[in-house]
């Protein structure tokens, strides 16, 4: 298959509109087309076809007005934890699949009044409660580089709708790792930004003391182009000269795979190669789950507990998660609150003396859709949080992270790695990630639509 027109990227589309060379329109087919060939990986929960089309027509005369706003006639999927006017907005749950809200949340309006196309509401696990996008909606989602695998979660469907071209970019959100993981899994740039960096009014809240909105796209630049269009707070400049980066290819000693922990160092090497002081540096994130066990749980259960009046249109794993909640110590959760900021301090002392670090996001390679490993190199792991142990801390610290592509594996799997700033660093990681990209060039996108 060739490349797909939505995967050009935001400066080339403008670039083609501007010059008569395409239209909005045309590159909405072809993402409506491409969604229709890919529907077997389940990206959407709902594909808007006809209100794409009609955004694409008010486009394509915008374009001959020559008004081209930052996202004209740019196609971009969300993630279904976020209200759009006029599409459901389920979850991921069979428990609410008739919601239908009559507003957008603040995120989509503002993609809309930078002139966004919506494609339509992208799969998730229900409630956003797994880092596999798995529920009772239908057939699992599933990954484009192999269709037999997961594409991660819980923001698993925006990244497959990037990934197959039915978008240019897409909103998922991170709560423990929900953007980095399917980002690492499916080959993308993705965006974590600071905690409440990027402020939503979703209002069916989950993990609010660590979840944010997220952006992926296939590069850096429109990753950044998004992000900078929904955020409240962008931070600080970039940093200038030489960073001081460490890195991490195993930290806490968690189990990871060779090839894994080798793209952490790879990508170490390659910063090191721009004149960046790159050194390793051992990280310590236990205790993560002494604050984000009990709040997580609190929360689930304070505003979900009633669907356990409806345990038969649940997931198992949501099941099992309100369940916890229900049986949690009263108390427990106040106490978390308050250890919350010192552990914040701790977690983010792990960068003391540094600009950023290089970290692996996943523990080995993406694993068969419905079999997650209970062993990784030898050893045995939790289910949960097993094969991504790498993640959760930073949501516990509230800093940003940048899911970055370094190569494929012996596997033709995507390898990636994360780089992990203090709060407000998004501009650097940002453009830390764009000079690593820029060190081994990419280009995934044409790769993945070579094999399809």
């Amino acid at each position: 298959m060739e490349r797909a027109l939505a995967n050009l990227g935001i400066e080339e589309l403008h670039r083609r509109y501007r010059a008569g060379e395409l239209t909005p329109s045309q590159v909405v087919e072809d993402a409506l087309t491409r969604a229709e060939r890919t529907a077997e990986l389940r990206a959407y929960l709902h594909l808007d076809a006809e209100g794409a089309r009609e955004a694409a027509r008010r486009a394509d005369a915008e374009v001959a007005r020559g008004e081209v706003g930052p996202l004209t006639g740019i196609p971009v999927a969300i993630k279904d934890l976020i209200d759009v006017a006029g599409m459901p907005t389920t979850h991921g749950s069979a428990a609410l699949e008739t919601r239908h809200p009559e507003h957008d949340s603040r995120v989509v309006a503002r993609l809309r009044a930078a002139g966004a196309i919506i494609t339509g509401k992208t799969n998730t696990s229900e409630f956003g409660q797994s880092a596999t996008t798995e529920n009772r909606l239908g057939e699992p989602c599933r990954n484009p580089w192999d269709a037999t695998r997961t594409p991660g979660g819980s923001s698993g469907g925006s990244a497959v709708a990037v990934a197959t071209g039915t978008a240019t970019a897409s909103i998922g959100s991170d709560g423990g790792g929900s953007v980095r993981v399917p980002a690492a899994m499916t080959g993308l740039v993705g965006l974590k930004v600071s905690h409440g960096g990027v402020v939503d009014d979703t209002p069916v809240p989950g993990l609010s003391a660590f979840s944010d909105p997220g952006v992926f796209a296939w590069d850096v630049a429109d990753v950044e182009v998004v992000w900078r269009l929904v955020a409240d707070d962008v931070g600080e400049p970039a940093a200038e000269g030489p960073l001081r980066v460490g890195f991490d290819p195993a930290p806490d000693d968690e189990p990871i795979t060779d090839a894994r922990a080798a793209a952490v160092r790879t990508a170490a090497e390659r910063l090191a190669g721009l004149g960046h002081e790159v050194a390793e540096h051992r990280v310590d994130t236990s205790g993560w789950m002494s604050v984000f066990g009990p709040l997580a749980l609190d929360e689930e259960y304070r505003e979900r507990g009633h669907l356990l009046e409806v345990a038969d249109r649940l997931t198992p794993y949501e099941l099992a998660t309100l369940r916890a909640g229900a049986e949690q110590e009263p108390g427990r959760a106040e106490v978390a609150a308050r250890q919350h900021p010192e552990l914040r301090q701790r977690l983010v002392a792990n960068l003391d003396g540094l600009d950023l670090l290089v970290l692996p996001i996943l523990a080995l390679a993406p694993f068969p859709v419905g079999e997650r490993p209970s062993e990784i190199a030898g050893r045995k792991v939790g289910k949960v949080w097993g094969p991504f142990p790498f993640t959760p801390a930073w949501n516990v610290a509230g800093t940003p992270g940048v899911a970055v592509p370094v190569g494929l594996d012996d596997e033709g799997l995507p390898l990636a790695v994360q780089l992990v700033g203090r709060s407000g660093s998004e501009a650097t990681l940002l453009a830390t990630a764009e000079a690593l990209l820029s060190a081994s060039p990419l280009d995934l996108a044409a790769e993945l639509a070579g094999r399809t």
